[in-house]
């Protein structure tokens, strides 16, 4: 019955470490600058089928610092229009400009929720990247 019982509950601890690809993915167009020069960079939040990106959640991310980029600011939020929905997707446009030559992974971690019609799922601490070269 103890057997049982630690069974039952290493598995209610475990259900919520759900894999994140169970409910989206992260696309994005590889992104080539020149040093000086500017681009956006579009990073998409494909829901998987049945899913959509819930535009009524405050959808937030914070951009981490790359010695090869350079971003006019910091923080994106659904809020000031950085994350919107693009059918049934979340979309972060970000403008970078190139600071120093080299391929570089462009990180932003952020909390946004995806739903179906009858649960949403909030992500929290979730890690985006795309990659980006300066020449």
């Amino acid at each position: 019955m103890r057997t049982f019982l630690l069974s039952l509950l290493a598995c209610t601890f475990a259900l919520p470490a759900m894999a994140a690809d169970e409910h989206y993915t992260v696309a994005a167009a590889p992104l080539a600058l020149k040093v000086g020069a500017n681009g956006n960079l579009v990073v998409t939040i494909k829901t998987a089928p049945g899913l959509h990106f819930n535009k009524e959640y405050p959808a937030k991310f914070t951009l981490t610092a790359n010695p090869n980029v350079k971003a006019a600011k910091e923080k994106f939020s659904a809020k000031d229009g950085d994350v919107k929905t693009a059918g049934n997707d979340g979309q972060l446009t970000v403008a970078l400009t190139g600071v120093k030559a080299g391929e570089t992974t462009v990180t932003f971690t952020g909390s946004f929720s995806v739903c179906s019609d009858e649960q949403c799922y909030m992500k929290q601490a979730q890690v985006l990247t795309a990659k980006v070269a300066v020449k």
